[in-house]
C-alpha cells in the first residue's frame, strides 16, 4: 500500500490531501520525500506577507462529468425526437388522407362552381376542413408539431411535413371564403347592384380577389415544398395544379378589372346590346335596341334603354358601309356595325359609332365595354320570373309571346306611331330586373343554370377594353371571339355566318342544316365538301315581316390557305354603290377593306355569297374547296377540327373526316371520324391522331 506523506503540503496548499493513487511528484513516485516548496507571498504596503491560495476543483473529474451529462442529454433528445418522430410518422397516414380529402374537396368545389352551385362547394370544403382540424388537434395533443419544429433543426423533413399540412389547411380555408362570397353574390349580387348597395357588392368581390391570391401563393409554396419531401412522402398535389394556378392568376386579374370598373370614383358606362335573332347579323342578332348602363361605386346608377337609330340620327361620321349593306343604306352606323363574326370586332365598331354620335360625344361619354344578350335569354328569364304586365300597352309579356309581341309593338304599335318604337323594352326592363332580384334560392339556382347554358351557346357575349377583363372572357370562351388558328394549321375550320339584309324578321323561322365531308388523300391534301340547307317555315306566319323572303348574305369562314373549287346554289345579285363615296368625303374602314379586298376575316378565308330563300321553300348551297398545304402523314400525326356556331343560330351539323389511305383515326378506331349534333355549343374543338395500319 503506498505510503502517505507525513506533511500535508503540496506545491499549492490544500485542505484536502490527494488520495492514494492521486497525482504525485516524480520524487514521491520513487519513494523520496520532496521538500516542500516555499512560495513567497506578494509584498504588502508594510513588508512581506504570506499568501495562501485555494486549489481549483480537480479538472479531470469536472470534464468527465460535463461530457457525460452532455452525452446523456443528447441521447435523451435523440430518444425524444425518435419517439415523436415515430408519432409523427404514425400520424402521417391520417394527415395525408386528410390532405388528400382536402384536395378532392377542392376538385369537387371546382366542379360545383362550374355548375354555379357555390353552396355545395362550400359544404364539401368545410367537410375536408373538419378532417384537417381533427388531425391538427391530435398533433397538438401529443406535442408533435412543436417537437417537429425542434427536430427539424437536425432533420429538416420533420419540420417540413407539418408546414405542408398547415399550408393545405390555409388553402382550404381561403377556398371556403371564396365559396361563401360566391354564395352571397349568387343570392344577393343582383339586388346589391340594382338597389344601390354597391358597397356590399364590392366587399364580396374584394374578398374573392384577396382569397384567390392567397390560394395561388399557398399553392406555389406547397408545390415547392413537395419536392423537398419526396424522400419522406408524396404530397397529394393535383396533376392539373398548373392549370389551377393559372386560373387563379386570371381570377385575380379579372377581379382587379371588375373592381376598377365598379369601384372607381365617378360614372362608368357599359353598353348592353339587345340582339334580335329574327334578323341575323354576323356578330349575332340585329341590335335594334341597346341600354346605356351607368355604374358608380359598385351599383347601377342609371339604365337608359334606347332605339339604335337614336344615336345614329345624331352621327356626323361618314363611313363607307360593307358592300352587301349598300343595298339598304348609304352610310354605316351603329345599327349595322354588328357585321363581323368575331364579336369583339363588332362591339368595337358599334361602340365607336355610339361615342362618335353627338348624343354621347357632347357629354364626353366613353363606353368601357359591351355585353350582348339575345332575346332567347330574356325568354328564359321570363319563364322564371313569370309574366310581366304592362297595362299601358294592354299587354302581358311572357316567355311564349315576348318576341312576337315586342316585334309587333316595334313594327306597328302605338309606340312607333309616336316615334318611340322601343319604348316597350324601356318599360319592361326595370320590372324584369326587380323580379330577378326577388327570386328565391331555387329560382336563383335555376337562373344560374340557364345562364350557363346560354353562355355555352354564345347567347351572351362580352367585350371590354380593359385587358384584365377581356383576357378572362377570351380564356373562358365568353367573348364571342373567332378561334385563333396556330401556324401552320393542319386541320379543318368552319363557321357558317348569316347576314340578313332586308330580309324582314324571317330568321326566327329559318331551319339550318350543315353537312361537311372532308377527306385526306395520299399526299396529305385535304378536300372538303360543305352543304348548307336552309328551310323557311314562315309561309303561314301571322305577320308579314315573318313571311318575307329571307335575303341572306352568307359567309363561309374556312382555313386561311383554302382554295375554292366550286360554289353552287347561291343567288345571283349585284349591289352597286348608291353614291360616289370618294367624292362625298366618306372614309373606308380598314377591317371592311381587309374582308372585301382580301377575303380575310379574323385570320380565316371568307367565302361570301347571297343565299335567298322564299317562305315555304328550301334552299341548298354547296361549296367545294381544298387546302393546298399538305398535312404531314406519319403515325401520331395530329389533325385539328374546329367548328364554330353563329350566336343566335340553332343548326343541325354533321361532320365527317376520312383518314388518308393506310391510316385510321386513333380516337375513332376507324378510317372515318364523325361528329353530329342537333344543337352544338358555340365552339367544338377536337384533335385527331393518325394511326398507321
Amino acid at each position: 500500500m503506498p505510503r502517505i506523506p507525513k506533511k500535508n503540503i503540496s506545491g499549492i496548499l490544500s485542505d484536502i490531501t490527494p488520495p492514494a493513487g492521486g497525482r504525485r511528484s516524480p520524487a514521491a513516485r520513487h519513494g523520496i520525500s520532496a521538500p516542500p516548496k516555499r512560495t513567497p507571498s506578494p509584498r504588502s504596503a508594510f513588508g512581506r506577507g504570506v499568501r495562501i491560495e485555494s486549489a481549483p476543483p480537480p479538472r479531470t473529474r469536472t470534464r468527465f462529468r460535463t461530457g457525460r451529462i452532455a452525452l446523456l442529454a443528447l441521447l435523451a433528445l435523440l430518444l425524444g425526437i425518435g419517439v415523436y418522430g415515430g408519432l409523427l410518422y404514425s400520424e402521417k397516414g391520417g394527415a395525408l388522407a386528410s390532405m388528400g380529402a382536402a384536395v378532392e374537396a377542392f376538385k369537387d368545389s371546382v366542379r360545383f362552381f362550374t355548375e354555379l352551385n357555390p353552396g355545395e362547394a362550400k359544404r364539401s370544403l368545410e367537410s375536408a376542413d373538419k378532417e384537417l382540424k381533427d388531425i391538427r388537434d391530435r398533433g397538438e395533443q401529443y406535442g408533435i408539431w412543436s417537437v417537429a419544429e425542434v427536430g427539424g433543426k437536425i432533420w429538416p423533413t420533420l419540420e417540413r411535413f407539418p408546414r405542408a399540412f398547415r399550408l393545405v389547411e390555409a388553402l382550404t380555408r381561403s377556398a371556403i371564403e371564396i365559396a361563401g362570397s360566391a354564395e352571397e353574390l349568387k343570392a344577393n349580387g343582383v339586388a346589391y347592384f340594382t338597389s344601390g348597395e354597391g358597397g356590399k357588392l364590392l366587399g364580396e368581390l374584394e374578398s374573392v380577389r384577396a382569397n384567390a391570391e392567397k390560394i395561388r401563393k399557398l399553392g406555389e409554396e406547397l408545390t415547392a415544398l413537395s419536392s423537398d419531401l419526396e424522400s419522406f412522402v408524396a404530397l397529394p398535389i393535383p396533376d392539373n395544379y398548373l392549370e389551377w394556378n393559372t386560373e387563379f392568376l386570371r381570377t385575380e386579374e379579372f377581379m382587379d378589372g371588375v373592381l376598377a370598373l365598379l369601384g372607381a370614383p365617378g360614372e362608368r358606362h357599359v353598353a348592353l346590346f339587345f340582339q334580335n335573332p329574327s334578323e341575323m347579323r354576323p356578330g349575332g342578332g340585329f341590335i335594334g335596341s341597346y341600354a346605356d348602363v351607368t355604374v358608380e361605386r359598385g351599383a347601377m346608377k342609371g339604365l337608359d334603354v334606347r332605339d339604335i337609330y337614336d344615336p345614329d340620327g345624331q352621327l356626323d361620321e361618314k363611313v363607307i358601309p360593307p358592300k352587301p349593306l349598300q343595298a339598304i343604306t348609304t352610310s354605316w352606323g351603329a345599327r349595322d356595325a354588328n357585321w363581323f363574326f368575331d364579336f369583339p370586332t363588332s362591339a368595337q365598331k358599334v361602340i365607336g359609332f355610339l361615342e362618335a354620335s353627338k348624343m354621347y360625344k357632347e357629354r364626353g361619354v366613353v363606353f368601357e365595354g359591351a355585353i350582348a344578350v339575345n332575346t332567347d335569354v330574356i325568354e328564359s328569364v321570363l319563364e322564371l320570373v313569370g309574366p310581366v304586365e304592362l297595362p299601358e300597352y294592354k299587354l302581358t309579356l311572357d316567355a311564349g309571346n315576348f318576341l312576337e309581341e315586342v316585334q309587333k309593338e316595334v313594327e306597328a304599335g302605338e309606340s312607333k306611331r309616336v316615334g318611340e318604337p322601343k319604348r316597350i323594352l324601356r318599360d319592361a326592363t326595370p320590372i324584369i330586373l326587380d323580379r330577378l332580384s326577388a327570386l328565391d334560392d331555387a329560382g336563383k339556382r335555376a337562373l344560374a343554370l340557364r345562364i350557363a347554358a346560354h353562355l355555352e351557346h354564345g347567347d351572351i357575349t362580352f367585350y371590354f377594353r380593359d385587358l384584365s377583363l377581356q383576357n378572362f372572357f377570351l380564356a373562358h370562351g365568353l367573348a364571342g371571339a373567332a378561334a385563333d388558328l396556330p401556324q401552320p394549321f393542319f386541320g379543318d375550320y368552319l363557321a357558317v355566318v348569316n347576314g340578313n339584309v332586308a330580309g324582314g324578321k324571317t330568321d326566327i323561322y329559318m331551319r339550318q342544316e350543315v353537312a361537311v365531308r372532308s377527306a385526306i388523300d395520299v399526299q396529305g391534301m385535304v378536300k372538303t365538301d360543305v352543304t348548307v340547307k336552309r328551310t323557311h317555315t314562315g309561309a303561314n306566319a301571322r305577320y308579314s315581316w315573318y313571311r318575307a323572303t329571307n335575303q341572306n348574305y352568307l359567309r363561309l369562314l374556312v382555313a386561311p390557305d383554302v382554295k375554292l373549287v366550286s360554289l353552287t346554289g347561291d343567288t345571283p345579285k349585284t349591289v352597286r354603290a348608291p353614291i360616289n363615296y370618294e367624292k362625298n368625303g366618306y372614309r373606308a374602314d380598314p377591317d371592311v377593306v381587309r374582308l372585301e379586298a382580301n377575303e380575310r376575316e379574323s385570320g380565316k378565308k371568307a367565302i361570301g355569297a347571297w343565299f335567298t330563300v322564299k317562305a315555304g321553300t328550301t334552299g341548298t348551297l354547296r361549296a367545294r374547296y381544298e387546302n393546298p398545304v399538305p398535312m404531314p402523314l406519319a403515325d401520331g400525326g395530329e389533325f385539328a377540327v374546329i367548328l364554330e356556331q353563329q350566336s343566335g343560330v340553332r343548326e343541325r351539323i354533321r361532320y365527317e373526316l376520312e383518314a388518308p389511305p393506310g391510316y385510321i383515326w386513333r380516337e375513332a378506331n376507324d378510317t372515318r371520324y364523325v361528329y353530329e349534333s342537333e344543337d352544338p355549343p358555340k365552339r367544338v374543338m377536337t384533335t385527331l391522331t393518325l394511326k398507321k395500319i
